[in-house]
């Protein structure tokens, strides 16, 4: 669990954030963050530190009033970088149900940036991930429609994840 200081520390990662929800986690399966978003601010961050419990793809989709959204209007572009081999790789996708997050059974951080998501416009994502050995993932990704958002939920395709997820919003409508 964190601890004040540690919160403290990450409120301040964005002058003004305000700390909505903090989540530990414990052996979930779907991780659903409801009524997050509003129009108190335009603006989020995800910071997320998890295990997943087994191998295979996490998804992130976002929620409206009522319940999960999986129209095919997500997009995403990443890159990741792995530490070990030096190699860079590229992936992307349109027309796509979710967004990916990075895949493994090893300690994960990620920042992600959601612009916009009660807003009744495109809802963007910029995000930042890093796993126990340094590699590294950056993209965005974007839910291209006019469509007011409340939340999101983060899906291991398969076991659980242990952790903590916390939400911030920032610059105020």
């Amino acid at each position: 669990m964190l601890t004040n200081d540690v919160i403290d520390h990450e409120t301040r990662i964005i002058q003004g954030a305000n700390l909505i929800s903090h989540t530990p986690l414990v052996a979930a399966s779907t991780l659903s963050f409801t009524n997050v978003f509003s129009s108190t601010y335009a603006n989020y961050r995800v910071v997320y530190n998890y295990l997943p419990t087994a191998a295979g793809g996490t998804t992130l989709r976002f929620r409206d009033s009522g319940g999960q959204v999986s129209t095919a209007l997500y997009a995403y572009a990443l890159q990741t970088i792995d530490s070990a081999l030096g190699t860079s790789a590229n992936s992307f996708g349109r027309t796509q149900t979710s967004i990916p997050l990075p895949t493994g059974t090893i300690q994960l951080s990620a920042a992600i940036d959601i612009i916009g998501p009660n807003l009744a416009t495109a809802t963007t994502l910029l995000f930042n991930y890093t796993n126990a050995v340094a590699n590294a993932t950056t993209g965005a990704g974007a839910y291209n429609a006019n469509t007011v958002f409340t939340g999101f939920d983060i899906i291991p395709a398969s076991g659980n994840a242990t952790g903590s997820v916390s939400i911030y919003g920032y610059r105020i409508v």
